[in-house]
């Protein structure tokens, strides 16, 4: 996962994922892993749209949440990127309605969606990296699009960084039960595989929304 430790076997419900012994994340065995076609038609059955008040609210929240954050100047965010904009590119469009110059990509439904020259503001990973099936080639890609020393926030859902409480409760764990989540990332292991990536971890908002920084290339 971090490519630090090594990833020792932990069976849930004869699915095969490993434990890295550095980290605390978790991934699933690419062998148990959907094929393109099956995580494709799963996504599909999302209904992610802005006429949902619930899931709209949500967006808003998530950007609020963003654009709220102490430190990040809110007036230099202009270009934003949405990585795994899905199939209905809802957070694209709000965001155009909210004024900024919006773009999106999906490896499915949007592979051609091309960035901008330059990199992004603002890089927005909502609920995607625990589809990613080689984290640090995800982490990569948000880097790669955003600009030096621009801003991108991941929400996904963290393990505990506790191993023990790790292997008592990922069993249960309601974010395992979509298959196509396939790596579980603690706090620490989030933040090397972003590191590895050129990204540095400023905080957090709320409870599952973490900010990083592209560094400056000298």
């Amino acid at each position: 996962m971090c490519g630090i430790g090594v990833q020792e076997p932990l069976l849930v419900s004869e699915l095969p994922y490993g434990l890295c012994d550095s980290c605390g994340s978790v991934t699933l065995n690419p062998q148990a892993m959907l094929d393109g076609a099956g995580e494709r038609g799963r996504y599909l059955k999302h209904n992610n749209s802005l006429a949902d008040r619930g899931y709209r609210a949500y967006l808003e929240a998530f950007l609020d949440g963003i654009l709220n954050f102490e430190g990040l100047e809110r007036d230099s965010i202009q270009r934003v990127f949405d990585y795994g904009s899905g199939p209905s590119p809802a957070l694209v469009a709000l965001l155009g309605l909210r004024g900024f110059d919006a773009r999106g990509w999906d490896p499915y439904f949007d592979p051609h969606g091309e960035g901008f020259e330059g990199g992004a503001d603002l890089v927005t990973c909502l609920e995607v990296a625990e589809h990613f099936r080689n984290p640090v080639e995800g982490f990569r890609g948000l880097s790669g699009a955003a600009r030096p020393g621009g801003t991108i926030a991941v929400a996904t859902h963290l393990l505990s960084s506790d191993r023990e409480e790790t292997e008592r409760d990922f069993p249960a764990w309601w974010y395992r039960q979509d298959p196509t989540h396939v790596t579980f990332y603690t706090r620490g292991g989030l933040e090397a595989i972003a590191e590895r990536a050129g990204l540095s971890l400023l905080g957090s908002t709320g409870s599952n929304t973490y900010i990083f920084r592209r560094e400056t290339v000298e």
